[in-house]
C-alpha cells in the first residue's frame, strides 16, 4: 500500500509540471555544456528562468544557480506568460547567437525583473531580427511554436512589453541591478503595429554595450521606451522611432522610485537617437514624478529631432516636455565629448527643464542647431525663460555652437551664459554662415544674464561695456585664437625729382609716404588667447626690382631692409592692446605709424620717371602663448 501511494505522488508531480508549462518533456531539449544551458524553444527559457525550484528544470535538490548562462540555438517564441525570474538567480546571461525572439501574446509574453530582486542583472547578447520581416508593416507573424522547435504558430514580432521588463505597478525604493543589451540588432523599419514598444524598463537601469541598432520607424502608436536610467557603456547604439508618435514622447522618463533619472554616454561610446515623431524626445510625468534629470555625455551623443517639417511652428518644446516637468535638469558634456542636438524646431526650452545647468567641459564640441526656416521666434535654438539660476557654463570648450536658419538662436531670459573658464574664448557671429562679428571673451569678461532680443544683446558683467552681437543667426564660442586681420591699404609715393627731399648728390633716401589716403598705416591682429601676446609680424617684397623697400618702427631711426625673404618688423609687445572685457576692443591689437614710419621706399634723383609697382606680403608668426 505504501508503494502504491509513492507511485501516485510521482505521477501527480509530473502532471502538475505539464499543467504549468504545457509539455511534460520540456526539459528534454535543454542541454548543459560546460555550465552553459542550450535551449531551442521559448518554453525551455521559461523552464530555466521563470519557474521556481520545485517546478520546471530546477528542483529542491538541484536549485537554480546564482549565475546562469544560456545559449539560444534557434529562433524562439515566448509563451503566453508573465513570470518573474527565479529568485535564486542574481546574474543571468543569455546569448541568442544571432537568433530572434518572438511573442505569443502582445501583452503577456515577458519576464519581470521584480522589485523583490533589486540586485538582479540580466545581459542579452547577439539578438538579431530576421531580414524576412524588414518590410513588415504589421506585427502579426508566423513564428516558432513556443514548445515545439519544429512547429509553427501565430504570434507577433514585438509586444507592448520588452522581453525583460520592470513591474509597471511597483516602484522600488532602490534597484541596483541592470538590463544590458550587447550587440543587438532589431530592425523593423516599416512596423506600424500598435502594440510594439522596444523597451519597458521602468525602474530597471538600461545598459548598452557593443554595436546595437533598434529601429521601429513605422507608425507604431506606443512610446519607443519607458525608462528611468540609461547608459551607453561602449560601442555604438542607434535608436530610431517612427512617425506614429505614441502617447508620450520617444522616451517616457518616470518610475525611478528615487525621483532621479540618470542618462549617460561613456568615454569612447556613441549614442544616436532619431526621433521621427511629432513628440518630445524626453517626456516626463508618467507614474512617479522625476524631480532631477542628469544627462552626462563623455563620448558622442547625436540626437536628431526630425518629426516636424522644418517649416512648422508648433509651440511645443522639441526635446523636453511632459505633464509634470522636472525641477532640475543637469547636462554635463565631459572633456572632449562630441554632442549634436539637431531639431526641425527648437532645441532647448529651459521652461521645460526646471532649473537648467548645462556645463560643457574642456575640449568638448557641441552643436545646438534648428533647421526651422520660419521666422517664428518660438523656434529658436534656445527658446523660453529659464528658471531662476539656470545657466550654461563653458570651460575651455573646443566649440559651442548655436545655429539657427533665419532668426537669432537665443531667447533665454534669466539664462546665465558663464564664460568664466580656465582659458580665454572667442565669440563669432555669423549671418547666412558668413562671419559678421568677432569678439573676445577673455577670462571672466562675459558672465552674466544673457538677456537677449533679436539683436543678440548680451549683458557683460564685471565692467561697464555693453555691445550687440549683431543680428547673428549662428554663434560659435571657441578657444582663444590668433588671426592676422591686417588690411593695409596700398601705399603711394608721388614725388617730382625737383622736390627738395632728394639730395643734390643723387644719394638714395627713404621716402615717407605722401599719398592722399595712406599717410597713416594701421596694422591689426586679433589675439584672444591671453593678456600677453607673443607673436611676430613679418614682411617680404616682390615685383619691383628697381627699388629697395624697408620698414621703420615707431621711435626708431633704423630701417629694416625688405626683400624676397620674410623679415621681422613688429613684435606682439609693440602693439596696442584693447581693453579686456570690452567686446568691441578686447583681443584686438593695433600698431599705427605716421607717414615717416612703417613701409618706406628708397629713391634718388637718378631714378627715371615712371610708375613702379611692388607687392608687400605681411605674415603673422605665432610665437606661442606666454
Amino acid at each position: 500500500m505504501r508503494n502504491k501511494m509513492k507511485i501516485v505522488l510521482i505521477i501527480l508531480g509530473v502532471w502538475l509540471g505539464a499543467g504549468l508549462y504545457g509539455n511534460n518533456q520540456v526539459e528534454a531539449s535543454i542541454t548543459n555544456t560546460n555550465n552553459v544551458y542550450h535551449i531551442t524553444t521559448g518554453a525551455d527559457l521559461v523552464s530555466l528562468i521563470g519557474a521556481t525550484n520545485i517546478a520546471g528544470y530546477w528542483s529542491i535538490t538541484n536549485p537554480a544557480p546564482s549565475s546562469l548562462s544560456i545559449s539560444v540555438d534557434k529562433d524562439i517564441t515566448i509563451p503566453d506568460i508573465n513570470l518573474g525570474v527565479n529568485s535564486n538567480i542574481k546574474n543571468l546571461d543569455i546569448d541568442f547567437n544571432n537568433h530572434m525572439y518572438y511573442v505569443k501574446n502582445r501583452i503577456s509574453s515577458s519576464f519581470i525583473m521584480s522589485n523583490l530582486q533589486p540586485s538582479l542583472n540580466v545581459t542579452l547578447h547577439n539578438i538579431k531580427s530576421s531580414s524576412e520581416y524588414t518590410s513588415a508593416t504589421n506585427g502579426d507573424a508566423t513564428v516558432p511554436d513556443p514548445t515545439n522547435e519544429t512547429g509553427k504558430t501565430s504570434g507577433y514580432l514585438l509586444s507592448y512589453y520588452s522581453l525583460f521588463r520592470g513591474d509597471w505597478s511597483i516602484v522600488p525604493s532602490n534597484f541596483s541591478g541592470s538590463l544590458t543589451y550587447d550587440n543587438v540588432s532589431i530592425n523593423y523599419p516599416n512596423l506600424s503595429d500598435a502594440g510594439a514598444q522596444m523597451f519597458s524598463a521602468y525602474y530597471v537601469p538600461l545598459r548598452f554595450t557593443g554595436q546595437n541598432n533598434f529601429n521601429i520607424k513605422g507608425t507604431s502608436t506606443q512610446e519607443f521606451a519607458e525608462i528611468s536610467d540609461l547608459t551607453v557603456v561602449n560601442g555604438k547604439t542607434a535608436m530610431t522611432w517612427g512617425s506614429g508618435g505614441g502617447n508620450d514622447g520617444m522616451f517616457s522618463v518616470a518610475y525611478t522610485g528615487r525621483n532621479t533619472s540618470n542618462i549617460s554616454v561613456n568615454t569612447g561610446a556613441t549614442w544616436e537617437v532619431n526621433n521621427n515623431a511629432k513628440k518630445n524626445i524626453l517626456y516626463y510625468g508618467r507614474g512617479i514624478t522625476t524631480n532631477t534629470v542628469n544627462i552626462t555625455n563623455n563620448g558622442t551623443m547625436n540626437w536628431n529631432n526630425l518629426g516636424y517639417s522644418n517649416s512648422e511652428t508648433p509651440a511645443a518644446n522639441s526635446v523636453w516636455g511632459g505633464v509634470i516637468l522636472p525641477t532640475t535638469t543637469n547636462i554635463n558634456l565631459g572633456n572632449n565629448a562630441v554632442t549634436n542636438f539637431i531639431s526641425n524646431i527648437s532645441v532647448l526650452n529651459p521652461q521645460s527643464m526646471g532649473k537648467l545647468t548645462l556645463t560643457a567641459q574642456n575640449g568638448s564640441q557641441t552643436i545646438l542647431k534648428t533647421n526651422n526656416t520660419s521666422t517664428n521666434v518660438n523656434q529658436r535654438v534656445i527658446n523660453g525663460n529659464g528658471a531662476s539660476g539656470s545657466k550654461i557654463n563653458l570651460n575651455a570648450v573646443k566649440l559651442f555652437s548655436m545655429q539657427g536658419q533665419t532668426i537669432p538662436p537665443v531667447q533665454a531670459n534669466n539664462l546665465i551664459l558663464d564664460l568664466g573658464t580656465t582659458s580665454p574664448l572667442t565669440i563669432k557671429g555669423f549671418q547666412n554662415n558668413e562671419l559678421n562679428s568677432l569678439f573676445v571673451a577673455e577670462l571672466g569678461s562675459i558672465a552674466g544674464d544673457w538677456k537677449t532680443n533679436d539683436q543678440m544683446n548680451p549683458k557683460i558683467s564685471g565692467n561697464s561695456y555693453l555691445s550687440n552681437l549683431q543680428n547673428a543667426t549662428r554663434v560659435d564660442i571657441q578657444p582663444g585664437e590668433i588671426n592676422n586681420t591686417n588690411q593695409v591699404k596700398p601705399s603711394n609715393w608721388v614725388y617730382q625729382l625737383a622736390d627738395s627731399i632728394f639730395p643734390n648728390d643723387k644719394s638714395k633716401v627713404w621716402l615717407p609716404r605722401n599719398g592722399a589716403t595712406d599717410n597713416q598705416q594701421v596694422f591689426s591682429v586679433f589675439d584672444s588667447r591671453a593678456q600677453q601676446h607673443n607673436f611676430t609680424l613679418q614682411a617680404s617684397v616682390s615685383g619691383d626690382p628697381e627699388h629697395q623697400y624697408g620698414f621703420k618702427k615707431n621711435g626708431s631711426a633704423d630701417v629694416i631692409n625688405l626683400g624676397s625673404g620674410a623679415q621681422n618688423i613688429i613684435q606682439g609687445a609693440d602693439f596696442n592692446a584693447g581693453t579686456n572685457g570690452d567686446p568691441n576692443s578686447a583681443g584686438k591689437l593695433t600698431y599705427t605709424t605716421d607717414a615717416e614710419h612703417g613701409l618706406l621706399v628708397q629713391s634718388s634723383k637718378s631714378d627715371k620717371a615712371g610708375v613702379f609697382n611692388g607687392t608687400v606680403t605681411y605674415t603673422l608668426v605665432d610665437g606661442g602663448i606666454e
